[in-house]
């Protein structure tokens, strides 16, 4: 998966995006869902990608 595919995961589900980022290779984190929030690391890494969830739904990733 790269960069530009990001995108094919907002609105996905929480349970699919993370089942097609870690079909594609990638570890996941979830930074926030709804009012939540949930401790990160601070390191960056390329094989991460992080969400945010919204209602059930990916409304943000990004890799770090």
């Amino acid at each position: 998966m790269d960069i530009l595919d990001l995108d094919k995961l907002v609105g996905l589900v929480q349970t699919e995006a993370i089942a097609r980022a870690e079909d594609a290779g990638f570890r996941t984190h979830i930074v926030r869902r709804d009012k939540e929030n949930f401790g990160g690391t601070g390191n960056y890494r390329i094989d991460r990608l992080n969400f945010e969830i919204d209602n059930g739904k990916v409304t943000k990733a990004w890799i770090g």
